[in-house]
């Protein structure tokens, strides 16, 4: 699920988010350990999971080590894109999470956008919020990054620190699905939780999306 995807109305009977108190664009909870500052974002909490075996059984390990209940299901179809998984799923495309990799034009480290299905990444916004501009990476080396296919990349447990931002877009629900390691894999999270695992910076990812939160 990391294909850019139209905009998509709200699901019928999507749930208003728990209020929690936290603005939009301001900083991650303190969460159970301290994040270390990359390119002027967030990396993930945690130590990078490294280990071997199927990507969906990584990823299962990784969020035990967040000590974050979740449930991997594994679907008869493959979910490439957005509206594919809300197909599967039976959700709003704006209840996916695509975890896009892209690289900094400066620094050439790699930047994780967590972005709802349901936007479509403005790079010059990015760019003021990153610190850099942004650009695509080669599959190849996305995988090599994360130790998992595009397609399948998860929001956490990548083969190494990422530093992370999240699409604000996403707190409008009370649920949201991601990738759990591969295609045909999905898995369920309060986005708050999201949030507190990944380290993430919560911030505007579109012009439109700006525009309309403004008003």
């Amino acid at each position: 699920m990391t294909s850019d995807e139209p905009n998509a109305e709200r699901a019928e009977g999507d749930p208003p988010r728990r209020k929690t108190g936290r603005p939009r664009g301001s900083q991650p909870h303190s969460g159970r350990a301290q994040a270390s500052r990359a390119q002027g974002g967030r990396t993930q909490r945690g130590r990078a999971h490294r280990s071997g075996g199927r990507g969906p059984d990584r990823f299962k390990a990784a969020a035990g080590l967040f000590s974050l209940p979740v449930e991997v299901t594994t679907h008869e179809a493959t979910a490439r894109t957005a509206a594919e998984a809300a197909t599967t799923i039976g959700c709003s495309v704006a209840q996916i999470v695509k975890s896009l990799v892209f690289r900094g034009a400066v620094s050439g480290e790699p930047v994780l956008l967590l972005v709802s299905g349901a936007n479509i990444v403005d790079a010059d916004v990015v760019a003021r919020a990153v610190g850099e501009p942004i650009e695509r990476a080669e599959a190849s080396w996305v995988r090599g990054v994360t130790g998992y296919a595009i397609g399948g990349i998860p929001p956490f447990g990548h083969a190494r620190a990422i530093a992370t931002w999240m699409d604000e877009a996403l707190l409008d629900h009370l649920y949201v699905w991601a990738a759990a390691g591969a295609p045909d894999t999905t898995f369920r999270v309060i986005p708050d939780q999201l949030v507190e695992v990944t380290g993430a910076h919560v911030i505007c990812v579109t012009q439109t999306e700006k525009r309309e939160r403004r008003r």
